[in-house]
């Protein structure tokens, strides 16, 4: 069997039929026009893997070119949901003290970061998602470990790895919010990738919601 890219023909047509009955929350707009539905994805450097509960496949990044995010009718895993775009975030939220407190130690505006918290946990502590991020504001085990972050659901440790994290996107991508967003959304690599906001819709989702919510935030 013809590989493409490394990639066994074969295997990734399996994998697709497979991916394709599942009830799945992602569609993947390949650049031939196909589609392939996933339970979940992560973006690997130039690699995409698509994982359902029975098959899971790596695909080259450019072969990708869209994935489009839809709500599952019966979510399992404790995430929080983001709220609808026309959800306002007040300056009464929680763990305001220490937004505010560490975004001044890290010189980052702490209305950035309190949107960012919304948006990734709802301002739950214990929150948890599909691909493993923790806490308050969402870190993956790489950054928590860059970080050194010894419990991911301590507020202090996690927030604080968050603002500094952010701190680090904000010098990458100096002057352009939307691109720091989006990297903390998918990542700096795959932002570099797309040379701009990624064709993710969770991702354009997630940059509208975070710079809506900051622009309703009194200084």
């Amino acid at each position: 069997m013809r590989s493409v890219g490394g990639f066994n023909l074969l295997a990734i047509m399996s994998a697709v039929l497979m991916i394709s009955n599942a009830h799945a929350s992602n569609l993947v707009v390949l650049q031939s026009g196909k589609t392939m539905k996933a339970a979940s994805y992560s973006v690997e450097g130039e690699t995409v893997r698509i994982i359902d509960e029975k098959s899971e496949i790596a695909i080259p990044l450019s072969w990708v070119r869209e994935i489009r995010t839809f709500a599952d009718p019966e979510p399992t895993a404790p995430v929080p949901q983001m709220a609808a775009v026309d959800e306002n975030l007040d300056n009464d939220f929680d763990y305001s003290d220490l937004v505010l407190s560490l975004s001044k130690k890290h010189q980052v505006d702490w209305k950035l970061v309190a949107a960012v918290m919304k948006a990734e946990s709802n301002f739950n502590p214990r929150a948890v998602s599909p691909k493993g991020a923790r806490g308050l504001m969402q870190l993956m085990p790489d950054t928590a470990r860059l970080y050194r972050v010894t419990d991911p659901y301590d507020p202090v440790q996690n927030i604080d790895a968050g603002v500094r994290h952010l701190k680090m996107l904000m010098n990458r991508f100096p002057g352009k919010l939307d691109l720091v967003l989006a990297a903390y959304n998918s990542g700096e690599k795959t932002v570099d990738r797309f040379k701009g906001i990624p064709p993710f819709s969770e991702t354009q989702s997630y940059v509208k919601k975070v710079l809506h919510w900051m622009k309703g935030l009194s200084s």
